[in-house]
């Protein structure tokens, strides 16, 4: 397997976990959109009251029989839960920037050619008008 070939192939595996990775956001966009065009309903319509949330997730976390196994269990699950979707939400930016960042090398790899022609002819005309200058 040659360098290039390599390069290749994982250029390639990191942009299909990439794909992978954007799965989860793109369901959720996808059943809130069907769901808002199915009722008509508006995002700006949305009863959007947390403190059922919030008030569930105190209750749960204050909760203090260490002898009841399952509410240990439902304490570490739903710890575990809200960490996996923070962890998931901080690193979107981090993936989005590393998308562009492996297709802007894809593309460069693929039509090198006529950049490094277009850069060559840009720096003789740089290095012309500096001799010119001193």
């Amino acid at each position: 397997m040659t360098l290039k070939s390599y390069y290749n192939k994982v250029l390639k595996n990191n942009m299909e976990f990439l794909k992978v990775s954007f799965l989860p956001l793109g369901f959720i966009i996808t059943v809130m959109g069907f769901c808002f065009t199915i009722t008509g309903m508006k995002i700006q319509e949305l009863p959007l009251n947390f403190t059922i949330i919030a008030n569930t997730f105190i209750s749960l976390m204050n909760y203090n029989d260490e002898s009841n196994i399952l509410m240990q269990f439902l304490k570490i699950l739903a710890s575990g839960g809200i960490i996996l979707i923070l962890f998931y939400i901080l690193s979107l930016p981090v993936q989005v920037v590393s998308y562009f960042i492996i297709s802007v090398i894809n593309y460069f790899r693929k039509h090198k050619a006529g950049y490094i022609g277009l850069f060559k002819k840009y720096w003789g005309i740089v290095i012309y008008l500096l001799k010119g200058i001193w």
